[in-house]
């Protein structure tokens, strides 16, 4: 999700993933049974936490509220969809669910 908002690069993204690995294997170094269960877990994806579901709730709320706003100034839903896929980032299957 993040990488396909531009929030991270896919650099950044591959580092995370080599990093966390290579915590993964000294912690379990003597467990190659618990060390591959977890790689097939996360699997490249990036772990599920507070903040970042926080921040997800954050983004979803403000595009209802600027989709609202726009709706009430008269704004046409064409011209909605195609100011919040470019405020937002959104592919236009995306921002269809806001409206």
């Amino acid at each position: 999700m993040l990488l396909g908002q531009k929030a991270i690069s896919e650099y950044t993204r591959c580092t995370l993933i080599d990093m966390s690995n290579k915590v993964l294997e000294h912690i379990a170094m003597k467990y190659n049974s618990v060390r591959e269960g977890v790689k097939s877990v996360m699997g490249g994806r990036v772990l599920e936490y507070e903040a970042k579901t926080i921040r997800n709730e954050g983004i979803e709320e403000g595009i209802k509220g600027t989709v609202s706003i726009l709706r009430k100034l008269g704004v046409p839903e064409q011209t909605i969809l195609a100011k919040i896929q470019e405020q937002y980032n959104l592919t236009p299957e995306e921002s269809r669910k806001y409206l």
